[in-house]
């Protein structure tokens, strides 16, 4: 409990400069935390023949966390009536998780535009609320070998 209340704290009421960041050796992301970190190292920098996968039972999917492999099967494996579902308080939907109920809410939900963070594509005029989706155009209408930079 008490590590949990320490990394609200971090997340949510420490000034950007009274931060001991975390840096990576291989490219230009930082991150708050030392697990963010070594998470990062691992799914960016560490060649696919050293991760040790972690491999759906379903099906050919395999992932290099376990969480998102947990997220893969909650999301195409799991059957409706053994969702623990999470509601909308806005309106009908339901998601599996509770990451999928907060992009609803962002995208559905979010009414002025002060409150939504836009980010715009630097070649064309493009924008999105997502930087996956910003990822993707790029690949897709720019450059197809786009690598992300992290600052």
């Amino acid at each position: 409990m008490k590590n949990t209340l320490n990394q609200h704290v971090l997340y949510k009421h420490t000034a950007q400069d009274e931060i001991q960041w975390f840096y990576c050796g291989e490219c230009d992301y930082r991150s708050k935390t030392k697990c963010l970190m070594q998470k990062h190292v691992l799914c960016k920098h560490t060649p696919p023949n050293e991760i040790n996968w972690f491999q759906c039972g379903h099906c050919t999917y395999k992932a290099k966390k376990k969480t998102t492999l947990k997220e893969h099967i909650l999301s195409r494996h799991t059957a409706p009536d053994k969702v623990q579902w999470v509601g909308c308080d806005q309106c009908p939907y339901k998601a599996k998780s509770r990451s999928i109920l907060t992009k609803h809410v962002r995208n559905k939900h979010t009414v002025v535009v002060e409150e939504v963070t836009w980010i715009d594509c630097e070649r064309c005029s493009y924008k999105t609320r997502w930087n996956s989706n910003l990822i993707k155009h790029i690949r897709n209408k720019h450059d197809a070998s786009y690598k992300v930079k992290y600052s």
